[in-house]
């Protein structure tokens, strides 16, 4: 038995020698080297910026239309012409020698015509179917040139027998606007286009009665009276014809 014991020790120490030669002839475990220093990665090249986009060109705007052809403006149809207007209430004559009212005035302002006029809202006083006038030293006589591009409404020519015979009308009437002749001494055409008055007296305000003397045609005159009406006043009072355009 002690035999065994001491076989047994002998190998234990063979085995403790060998492995102690073994761990010292293995090599010392080396170091591995430190990795080389890596160069700096280089900067990544700038993108290059992109070009900027060129405006799109303008539209040139779009020529204008051209407006179509005018076609010609129609004749006015021959004939008598009617006209309605509404007021208030009927005028009760047209009659440019005796009417009153603004339901007349609406209609005898558009229709007849004295040598003067007043301008509206105004006391001034320009010339109408006469071109201009000249009163004398004394203030008496009134000599009026006549337009020579006037004609009534139906075609008749404008000229101083046609301021007779409206005056004439006027003082034989003997109502309505005749008081505006009571300043009168005496009138007479001078010639074709000339018109003269004569006053009894100075009177400063007589070209603002001159304005409200209107002036008719002589042939619708003439055409229309009758003996028991030798001022056409029926015909007058329902219609008439003047020089307003």
């Amino acid at each position: 038995m002690n035999k065994e014991i001491r076989k047994l020790s002998i190998v234990i120490s063979l085995v403790i020698l060998v492995a102690t030669i073994a761990a010292c002839a293995a090599p010392a475990a080396q170091t591995p080297p430190a990795p080389a220093a890596s160069e700096p990665a280089k900067p990544a090249a700038a993108a290059k910026p992109a070009e900027v986009a060129k405006p799109a060109e303008s539209a040139k705007p779009a020529e204008p239309a051209k407006p179509a052809a005018q076609q010609p403006a129609a004749k006015p149809a021959s004939g008598p012409l009617t006209v309605i207007y509404s007021a208030l209430q009927n005028a009760s004559t047209l009659d440019p020698h005796f009417a009153y009212g603004y339901q007349y005035l609406t209609y005898g302002k558009n229709v007849f015509e004295g040598l003067a006029e007043t301008l509206p809202a105004s006391t001034e006083v320009r010339p109408q179917l006469a071109k201009e006038w000249t009163i004398s030293p004394d203030k008496l006589v009134y000599t009026f040139k006549l337009r020579d591009d006037v004609l009534f409404h139906d075609g008749s020519p404008f000229d101083s027998s046609a301021v007779v015979a409206s005056y004439d009308r006027i003082k034989g009437y003997n109502k309505g606007r005749v008081y505006l002749m009571n300043f009168i001494k005496s009138y007479a055409a001078k010639d074709k286009y000339t018109f003269e008055i004569t006053l009894k007296n100075p009177y400063p305000y007589f070209l603002e009665a001159v304005a409200r003397l209107l002036i008719i045609n002589p042939k619708e005159l003439a055409d229309h009276k009758a003996a028991d009406d030798p001022w056409a006043e029926k015909w007058f009072a329902a219609q008439g014809s003047g020089t307003r355009p």
